[in-house]
This record gives C-alpha cells, sequence and structure tokens, in this order.
C-alpha cells in the first residue's frame, strides 16, 4: 500500500505535473476527434418552411434528415384551445402581449414521427394532435403566479392524423420584451434518436473534462495543501462540470421526466458557486484582498437561498439582478488583477489571459456568435480557462514543490547539525567531568594536609572553582540530553525535606562562599512528592549556586511546604537577598542562554530547571524586584498510592 501512495504522491509532484497536463490536453483533443467522428454518422439539420403556419414536408428526406421548422401561425393576446384555433384569425406579433397562442401544421407521409425542440420562453403548454404533452409553469389567464423566464425543452411522439400532425404552443407569463420562439425538430424516431444520443455526447465532453479535472487537482490539493489554489481551482471545474450539464440539458435528454424547477433552482445556484469559487481562486494566487472574495460568498449565499426559498414565479422576475451579480464578480476580480498588474509573475500573466479568453467568449456568446456547430464561444472560452489555469497552476505547485523540498533538506541538514552538536557537548561533559573531579579531590586533600593559612585559603577559592566548572559540566550535559530526544524520568515517591538536606550537604564548601548564612524551612508532615529524585536534585542544585552567586554576606532560604490549591502539590522555593532582576530580565529569565548579566554564568540553568520541572508536570515561576532579592519556586505533584 505504502508503495501505491508513494507513485501517486510522485504523480502528483514535481514536472510531472506539465507532463500529465500535456497528456490531459491531448487526450481531450483525441477525444473531441472521436465525438466528431461519432457525429458524422447522425441525420443532419435541414430547414423547412412553414409559409404561414404550414410545413410541406411530404416529399422530405425522413431516411437521412430531420427537419428543423421554423416558421409558426400566431393568435396574439389569448389562449385558444387547439380546436378553436382552425376558426380563429392569426395575428402579428409587432407588440408584446400578455399571452400568444402559436400553430405548426406538418404536413407528412404516415408513419411514426418524434417531435422535439427548445420550447418557447416563459411559461407554456404543447399539444400535439390536440393531446397535451408538456407543460412548463403555470398558466392561466387569470393568475399567472407561477410563471417563468427560462427556456424549456419538450418531446414527443406523433403520427399525422389524415397526413396533418398539428403541434399549439400556449405562451404566458411574458414578463418582458418579445417571446423568443424556437421552432420544432421533426424526424423518423431512430435517426431523431441517434441525432438526439449525439448532441448528448458532445454536451457530455465539456461536463466530463471538468469533472475529471476537479478530481485530478483534489488530488493535488490533498498532497499540496499549502497552495489552496489548487482547491479552489478544483471547486471551479467541478462546479462548471454541473453548470454545463445543465446548461446542455443532458440531464433533460437523459431523464427527461426531471423536475424543472430542481433544474431552474440548480443551475442559477451552480453559477453563483462559480462565482464564489472563482473570487477565492483569484485571491489565493493573485494575493489580492480578502474583502472581495467574502463580500461575493455572502452575496452569493443570500442569493442562492433566495432562488431555492423563494417561487420560481418571483425570482424570474429578477434575474437581472443575478446577471449583474455575475458581471460585477467578472469586474471586481479581473480589476483586482489589473491592480497587481506590476508584481505579475509568470503563473499570473497565463491566468489573467485564460480569464480574459473566458469572458470574451461569455460576451461573444451573448451576442449569438457560435464556434462550431454544436459548441458555442463559451464553451470554448471554458475549455482555454481550464488549460491556462493548469498551465498556471503548474508553475506554482511546481515551485512550491521545490521550496518544500529545500525546506525538507535544509530540516534534516539542522536535525543533523542538532545531533552532532548533542553529540559533541555529550562527548565533552564526559571527558571533562573525570578530570575535574580529580582535581578537586587532589586540591581538597592538599588543602587537609596544608598548615600554612595562605594555601588553605588558595585552596579553598580553587575548590569552590572546581565545584563551579563542574556545575557548569554538569549543566551542558544535561542540555544535550534534554535536546536529543529528552531525558527519561524515573518517577517514584519522594521525601523532599532529605533531598534538600542531602543536597545542601553535598555542596557545603560551596554554600560557605559569600559568607552567607543558610537557612531550611519545612513544616513536621510534608506528603511525598512524586519526582524523579536526581533530576529534581539537579534543579535544587542549580537554583542554591544562583543564590550564592548573587548574594553576599545575605541570608539565603531554602523552604518546602504543601499546597493543596488549586492542585495538590508540594512548593519548593530558593530565596536569597541579592540584587534582584528588572521586570525586563525577568521575563527572559528562562530562555536558553540568557544571563541578564553577561560577565556570570551560561544561561543554561535555569532554562533546563524549567524543562525538567515542566517534564515533571510542574510549574516553575520567579518573583524578584531590583535590590530586594530573588524567590526561585517550583511545584511537584504530591505522590499518591492506587
Amino acid at each position: 500500500m505504502k508503495y501505491y501512495f508513494k507513485i501517486i504522491k510522485k504523480f502528483f509532484s514535481g514536472k510531472s505535473q506539465l507532463l500529465t497536463s500535456a497528456v490531459y490536453l491531448a487526450i481531450t483533443f483525441f477525444v473531441l476527434a472521436l465525438i466528431q467522428s461519432f457525429g458524422a454518422g447522425a441525420p443532419n439539420i435541414k430547414e423547412a418552411d412553414a409559409a404561414e403556419g404550414i410545413a410541406d414536408l411530404r416529399d422530405f428526406d425522413f431516411v437521412s434528415s430531420i427537419a428543423r421548422v421554423g416558421g409558426a401561425e400566431f393568435f396574439p393576446g389569448v389562449l385558444l384551445p387547439p380546436e378553436e384555433t382552425e376558426t380563429a384569425l392569426p395575428g402579428v406579433r409587432s407588440v408584446p402581449e400578455k399571452y400568444i397562442t402559436a400553430r405548426v401544421r406538418l404536413l407528412v407521409p404516415d408513419g411514426e414521427y418524434l417531435i422535439y425542440g427548445k420550447g418557447p420562453d416563459y411559461a407554456s403548454r404543447i399539444f400535439v394532435n390536440g393531446k397535451l404533452t408538456g407543460a412548463v409553469g403555470f398558466i392561466d389567464e387569470e393568475d399567472e403566479s407561477g410563471n417563468i423566464y427560462q427556456m424549456t425543452q419538450f418531446r414527443s411522439a406523433a403520427r399525422p392524423d389524415d397526413g396533418v400532425i398539428e403541434v399549439v404552443f400556449h405562451i404566458a407569463g411574458i414578463i418582458r420584451g418579445d417571446p423568443s420562439y424556437h421552432g420544432l425538430f421533426i424526424g423518423e424516431s431512430e435517426p431523431v434518436s441517434s441525432r438526439l444520443i449525439r448532441d448528448t455526447v458532445y454536451g457530455l465532453i465539456p461536463v466530463i473534462i471538468f469533472i475529471t479535472c476537479a478530481l485530478f487537482y483534489f488530488g493535488y490539493f490533498l498532497f499540496i495543501p499549502s497552495q489552496k489554489a489548487n482547491l479552489w481551482f478544483a471547486l471551479i471545474s467541478l462546479t462548471i462540470g454541473v453548470f454545463a450539464s445543465y446548461n446542455w440539458k443532458i440531464g433533460y435528454n437523459i431523464f427527461p421526466e426531471v423536475d424543472y424547477g430542481v433544474e431552474y433552482v440548480g443551475l442559477h445556484v451552480a453559477l453563483l458557486l462559480i462565482c464564489a469559487f472563482y473570487s477565492l481562486f483569484t485571491q489565493s494566487l493573485f494575493s489580492t484582498s480578502k474583502t472581495v472574495p467574502a463580500a461575493i460568498c455572502a452575496g452569493g449565499a443570500l442569493l442562492a437561498v433566495s432562488f431555492a426559498a423563494l417561487p420560481i414565479s418571483v425570482t424570474s422576475r429578477y434575474l437581472l439582478a443575478h446577471t449583474l451579480f455575475v458581471f460585477s464578480v467578472m469586474s471586481a476580480n479581473i480589476l483586482l488583477i489589473v491592480m497587481k498588474f506590476k508584481q505579475f509573475k509568470t503563473e499570473h500573466t497565463v491566468s489573467f489571459c485564460g480569464q480574459v479568453i473566458f469572458i470574451i467568449g461569455g460576451v461573444l456568446d451573448m451576442f449569438g456568435f457560435r464556434f462550431i456547430d454544436f459548441w458555442d464561444f463559451t464553451n470554448v472560452g471554458m475549455i482555454v480557462f481550464l488549460f491556462t489555469q493548469m498551465t498556471s497552476l503548474y508553475i506554482v505547485n511546481n515551485r512550491t514543490v521545490e521550496s518544500e523540498q529545500r525546506l525538507k533538506a535544509d530540516y534534516a541538514a539542522l536535525e543533523k547539525q542538532s545531533e552532532w552538536k548533542a553529540e559533541l557537548l555529550g562527548n565533552l561533559s564526559h571527558e571533562l567531568k573525570t578530570p575535574l573531579t580529580v582535581i578537586s579531590n587532589v586540591a581538597q586533600l592538599a588543602q587537609l594536609r596544608s598548615s600554612e593559612d595562605y594555601v588553605r585559603t588558595k585552596l579553598d577559592t580553587a575548590v569552590a572553582e572546581v565545584e563551579r566548572m563542574k556545575l557548569t559540566v554538569g549543566q551542558i550535559l544535561a542540555l544535550a540530553r534534554l535536546e536529543d530526544n529528552g531525558q527519561p524520568l524515573n518517577f517514584g515517591p519522594v521525601d523532599m525535606k532529605i533531598l534538600i538536606k542531602n543536597t545542601l550537604s553535598h555542596y557545603f564548601q560551596a554554600l560557605n562562599e559569600n559568607n552567607n548564612k543558610l537557612t531550611i524551612e519545612y513544616p513536621e508532615s510534608l506528603p511525598e512528592a512524586r519526582a524523579d529524585a536526581e533530576q529534581v536534585g539537579k534543579v535544587l542544585v542549580n537554583l542554591i549556586n544562583n543564590a550564592i552567586r548573587f548574594t553576599r554576606n545575605g541570608n539565603i532560604t531554602v523552604g518546602v511546604r504543601h499546597n493543596s490549591i488549586p492542585e495538590d502539590s508540594v512548593l519548593v522555593t530558593v530565596e536569597d537577598a541579592g540584587r534582584g532582576i528588572t521586570p525586563e530580565q525577568k521575563e527572559r529569565i528562562f530562555e536558553r542562554f540568557f544571563t541578564g548579566d553577561r560577565s556570570t554564568g551560561t544561561g543554561l540553568g535555569l532554562y533546563i530547571c524549567k524543562k525538567i520541572i515542566d517534564a515533571h508536570g510542574g510549574e516553575i515561576s520567579v518573583r524578584s524586584e531590583p535590590g530586594e532579592g530573588t524567590a526561585v519556586s517550583f511545584t511537584l505533584p504530591v505522590w499518591k498510592t492506587e
């Protein structure tokens, strides 16, 4: 499993991204060529004239072609039952009407036919040979509350009645402008089904491209989570794929009975999501202001909720606000990008060009321009947008991967140096401890055998300095152990009174330095602490050594007592009558290598003390004022038997 995981990780890293993008592009054009070849066998569409609403198709070649009938006979201002269109007088659509009835009569040979097409805009009902075959929206001369503004689709099987197939449209809810009539298509069942399959497959091309691209960049985000542009681009691709499926009516072609209300809401919500993800993508890639994406997401969420909650009849009357919102999003992001133009890198230029082409494609599409017979400029713009952003993200991802690899290499080198440092400090400490012990023992022996006061005084100083050096070496060794995977602790019950007495007796020579007086304070009854006696002894030695070093002719107090609030613990305090420390020094007193007074110490003692006490689950603190001495206290949890 790990082997396959490594292969996938390699696939999403480094220069493999460029190869993958190139292969992806090649496969796309190869599939396009195959689908174009597949579509070559589908029947052709031929225009058929419908003068005065009558299309004579008796000599039409239905074996290899499908007829598109674009004309119709109109009855403005009324909703006529199909049977009444025979006696009613047709009119002209020169003035927008509240209601319109349209009729088309198809003269065809006897046989089975399939009629399909895009219905009129707005609410509509469709009758074939007097039978209602489809309806969208609510049509009633007294109540148009359910009417909508959106193209619909219809599909119906039919046989001619006395050589005629009559199709009647009721169009209602016309809320602005002149209603569009898109005509209808008629052909034999098998050629029409072949053509519909081809159209569905063509419509699936952008859907498949964008959804697979989304999965691809979700993978990038999983392996490069620091680069959030991958996530936003994946969500853009996924949502555009869903949007394209709605736009191509793929759901209707595959599931003709799909509820139109769901499709209507889904189409507009998907467009709002694209706007939100596009803004977040732009902010992430171009490092623009976060305020604009936040405002766009809030506005998009409000519009999405309104589309989902309000009736279609209400939202359809405010589609202009929806359109303005989309163009505002595009304009705002393009403006933000242009403002960053002086800071453009290669990936920014590529991404910006792709976005501009996408927007131009949408504008051309609005004016009715077509790219080829089955794709408009919006779809072409989406594909260009896809691959320009893939190229841009390749540059970003590759730079991110290389940067992370450099960081990993630097981190590995630092870890190696840290190991060497710890090993060096450990070895030096071990090598120094033996000669220092020998020097200390020899000096103390010579001191005992000497009768001259001068020599004994000098030997006292030598012994004290050797003890200080041994303490420093011990601190360095302790630091090396602490930073080399930590110091293992052997917890057990510790009588702090005994530990303090033993520690003080062991360092008796150092305690007599500077003519200081030592006081030990402890209660009669004291619970045992849960601690490592050796490590806590090091803490005591460090604190007492600091107190001796900074106190002359003063009192040093070592106290211990039981604390029950806030937690059951043993509190130890080492207090001196020295010169104290400033508030600035107190804030940094437990930092590594901080001495406060650079003329003394290594700056490791209190750092090591804090490390040890933290490992015990206790707390260490300092209380001091300049000229009033210093008190360092630490707590240890009480030993509790199970």
